[in-house]
């Protein structure tokens, strides 16, 4: 009985969650438009699956500032194992590029007297990365309503050798008039000793069948402890 109800969730979440082990339906695309403002810098996203096969689902996750891109990565997923189990797990490869901080190489020409020039500080490049995920999750009963859980993590590699770290920690309820509570944990890392942490609660109402409407805040955890609120409209084809 339990794990008919596990998997009862997992069909009913799989179409509207834009991340996890779960993969598209074939021929079904969803999209996903969100902005963040409120916090350093405003930011807009995009982000695209499309399930291509049973098991294969193509995607593509762009990220922007009002200033600049941030990233462009199209990626493929598909799942490792059963997909009849209560616990399921995919894993994920991706191409694009992303911004990355680097200090520029720095030349000291000596012309006369004078106090030295400072030494350049670190500067934002859009770099190649190579992206390779793991993703786990599964369904959940919560209070009477389907809910689920899922772990998403990343790891990119840019053409310096240079690698960033993510994982994102996910836990959804879904009402039975199709609304969601969502509450997520995003944390990264950089193998030069940078560490951040987010909460990132959300609601998302159901507007019909195939359009759904997020509204949510991103606080940080860590440093500046920034609070910015996000938007997002999430469509189904």
């Amino acid at each position: 009985m339990l794990r008919a109800l596990a998997l009862l969730a997992l069909c009913l979440m799989a179409p509207c969650a834009s991340a996890g082990p779960w993969p598209r339906a074939q021929g079904e695309t969803f999209l996903s438009a969100t902005y963040e403002t409120g916090g350093p810098d405003d930011y807009a996203s995009l982000y695209a699956e499309y399930g291509l096969s049973k098991r294969l689902t193509l995607g593509l996750d762009l990220g922007a500032t009002p200033d600049t891109a941030k990233k462009t990565i199209a990626f493929a997923r598909w799942p490792v194992g059963g997909t009849d189990r209560p616990l399921r797990m995919a894993v994920q490869l991706g191409l694009g590029y992303a911004e990355r901080w680097r200090t520029p190489p720095f030349k000291l020409v000596i012309t006369g007297g004078g106090p030295l020039p400072p030494l350049p500080g670190p500067r934002p490049k859009m770099r190649p990365v190579l992206q390779t995920g793991v993703s786990l999750g599964r369904g959940l009963g919560i209070l009477g309503h389907n809910g689920w859980i899922t772990l998403d993590t990343r790891a990119e590699t840019d053409d310096a050798l240079a690698t960033q770290y993510e994982a994102d920690a996910t836990v959804g309820l879904k009402t039975r008039k199709g609304h969601m509570f969502i509450m997520q944990l995003q944390t990264g890392a950089t193998d030069t000793g940078q560490t951040w942490a987010k909460l990132a609660p959300a609601y998302v109402r159901q507007l019909s069948n195939t359009t759904h409407l997020e509204v949510g805040v991103t606080a940080g955890l860590m440093e500046g402890n920034d609070l910015a609120a996000r938007f997002g409209l999430w469509q189904e084809f």
